[in-house]
């Protein structure tokens, strides 16, 4: 459906994100989903919403090819008189169990019970009463995937909780002997690190990585830590991926920096600032150094070019100020600079290396007055103007 052509459906059915999908029968106003937008999770979800919650498994091979199914398995051992069977449907309704293959067998004697079947993992057994309570309490105590793809639920979740976050950037999910290590990792540091994988190659170089090197792997310790590791000086194994995730989580990691190569010459009245040389210059504590953190795509970035370039030619010929600028796409800026819009602009004073963020208007004066203000410097610049 088209909401723009019919804005008022939206309001009507409380729709404010696109693409939203609900599905409408004779009992209900509509069920949203809310899980990933992946082919085989709708389908999954639109046969639990459409018919019985719970597959109903009458054979072993029923069973076996049940459990043979990707990504978490729920199976119950219900009787069929009495309630548990009746509670054990109103469990598998419950949009809890929404992203999971849920099914059941009728037993006739012995214990009722449910499995959860994680990859990679022992199933988990509830054996106590069949009460919905309990056994949506339990699941959701139990179901955590210590191998998994990544997905925004885990990635919101681990931001919430501080929970460091290891990721697996692969070529293509096909790559199992390469997730087959993830999840020997996952085993090896569960409890310590969420260890999770993903095809999203974008992604790794958004979050600082090349973008050209695979499998890469990322260490996410919040709120502002990320370790990358380092392309330029390891091969990737299991021996080295350990390695990276132990010196990580002690803070002692060389992590990789994406950076242009620095200069060999640079002369221009605006210096370029790489990622590799952004200490040398920066933090040098000898000098004022005002940088321009843009992205070359970036429209504001090209139309205040000329006037950042005005400002360097008056001064170039400075002894303690240095006007730069620092390509945020093809270097990644240092994490505490929070650089989230472009053009940013940042004075690194003499005594203050930690950044002094310019909020002022964008021309040619007000720059000149700001570092009159900032610098402290008794030197007037050189100028032809």
């Amino acid at each position: 459906m088209d909401i723009g052509e019919q804005q008022h459906l939206a309001t009507l059915h409380a729709v404010t994100t696109f693409p939203t999908l609900k599905i409408y029968n004779q009992h209900t106003t509509g069920i949203p989903y809310d899980g990933e937008f992946k082919i085989e999770k709708i389908i999954t979800w639109i046969k639990r919403k459409t018919g019985t919650p719970s597959q109903i498994l009458s054979t072993q091979n029923e069973i076996d090819n049940f459990l043979n199914l990707p990504g978490v398995r729920i199976l119950a051992k219900v009787k069929e008189e009495g309630k548990s069977l009746k509670n054990w449907l109103r469990v598998a309704s419950d949009s809890q169990l929404d992203r999971w293959n849920v099914g059941h067998t009728i037993i006739q004697e012995g214990n009722e019970e449910v499995t959860l079947y994680k990859p990679f993992e022992d199933p988990v057994v509830f054996s106590d009463t069949m009460l919905k309570s309990k056994i949506l309490r339990w699941v959701e105590e139990n179901s955590a995937q210590i191998c998994e793809e990544l997905n925004e639920n885990i990635f919101t979740k681990c931001q919430e909780t501080s929970e460091p976050l290891l990721l697996f950037f692969l070529n293509s999910l096909d790559q199992t002997d390469i997730i087959d290590i993830v999840c020997k990792l996952a085993q090896e540091f569960k409890g310590k690190i969420r260890t999770t994988y993903s095809p999203l190659t974008a992604m790794a170089k958004n979050l600082g990585a090349s973008g050209d090197v695979f499998p890469t792997i990322l260490l996410i310790q919040w709120p502002k830590t990320i370790n990358i590791f380092n392309e330029e000086t390891e091969q990737f194994s299991l021996t080295t991926a350990q390695n990276f995730i132990n010196q990580a989580l002690e803070g002692t990691y060389d992590s990789y920096k994406r950076s242009q190569p620095i200069p060999e010459t640079n002369e221009e009245p605006v210096k370029v600032i790489v990622r590799k040389s952004f200490e040398q210059i920066a933090k040098d504590p000898t000098k004022n150094v005002f940088v321009e953190f843009y992205a070359p795509w970036c429209g504001y970035c090209q139309a205040l070019e000329p006037t950042w370039n005005e400002l360097g030619e008056l001064y170039k010929d400075s002894d303690d100020i240095i006007i730069a600028k620092f390509d945020s796409d093809a270097n990644v800026p240092d994490p505490e600079l929070e650089i989230t819009r472009f053009p940013t602009l940042i004075l690194f004073t003499k005594e203050n290396k930690k950044g002094l963020l310019y909020e002022g208007d964008r021309n040619f004066e007000a720059f000149k007055e700001f570092l009159q203000l900032n610098t402290q410097t008794t030197q007037t610049p050189k100028t032809d103007l």
